[in-house]
């Protein structure tokens, strides 16, 4: 007997999560770190920062894309058999197909999926409680989602080819004598208020990387260099470690198979 082609084309998905190669090269590298020039330190660390940002989106999206896999086959019939309704028409009951509206869900929930596959942080936000039914700060909590915004604040900036920029509020002093007031450099303070990374500051300086407050003026080159400490970039790998267990537990939770995020994250150490 002979096939027959058919003339329908099936089609299929092969996927490799991104984030893995970058997770496994940062690996190897973080520990040469030290034997870098600044420069090539810095770019390293950009590149850890975009990695940790990028892997966060990633683990996300996959958890809210195996949920809605979960929900997709009370959509789908098989052998296109639907479920039918009774209904009042001119006082007449007639049975009608339920296919319409299992279709509209199917088309929904595929909506869903294809704006999965690209939304970034802030959309992901919005679409948390759609899917999970709970907000990333109610999911992960209050404390660990402003983490998150702080360090999206940084990747946003590097990732979007913006500048490293301090502001400073200079005081402004007037002589007695003369009367003629000048700006007093020495006394300058930054002001990350409105900042690009106003976020990003406001974490680190709760883990004492940034001061506090400003007593004297800081070199806005030593300022910059802040953000490319060991402490700084360690603690926003904590944070990310921390979601990344809360959503892998989760899932095993909910038997919610992760079908699209296998990268374990890089292993950093203060070493």
């Amino acid at each position: 007997m002979k096939n027959r082609q058919s003339s329908k084309v099936g089609r299929g998905i092969l996927r490799v999560a991104t984030p893995l190669y970058a997770n496994r090269f940062i690996s190897a590298t973080w520990a040469k770190r030290h034997e870098m020039s600044d420069y090539e330190r810095r770019g390293f660390l950009n590149f850890v920062y975009l990695t940790l940002a990028s892997h966060t989106e990633g683990l996300i999206a996959a958890y809210l894309k195996a949920l809605v896999m979960l929900a997709e086959p009370l959509a789908m019939k098989r052998n296109n058999v639907f479920p039918t309704r009774t209904a009042k028409i001119e006082g007449n009951s007639r049975e009608l197909t339920m296919e319409p509206e299992f279709r509209m869900v199917e088309r929904l929930l595929r909506s869903v999926l294809e704006q999965l596959e690209s939304s970034p942080y802030a959309q992901l936000n919005k679409l948390h409680s759609i899917v999970a039914g709970k907000t990333l700060s109610e999911f992960i909590g209050l404390e660990a989602h402003h983490e998150l915004d702080g360090l999206f604040a940084l990747r946003n900036l590097l990732a979007h080819g913006r500048d490293h920029y301090i502001v400073e509020d200079i005081p402004l002093v007037i002589d007695e004598t003369t009367n003629i007031a000048t700006h007093d450099y020495t006394k300058a303070v930054a002001n990350f208020d409105g900042h690009a990374l106003e976020k990003t500051v406001s974490r680190l300086r709760k883990i004492g990387v940034f001061p506090a407050k400003q007593r004297a003026r800081i070199q806005p080159s030593l300022l910059i260099e802040l953000f490319y400490k060991d402490a700084a970039v360690l603690h926003f790998y904590s944070v990310v470690a921390g979601v990344d267990a809360l959503y892998r537990r989760k899932a095993e939770e909910t038997g919610t198979i992760l079908f699209w995020f296998s990268p374990v994250l890089p292993t950093l150490t203060e070493n």
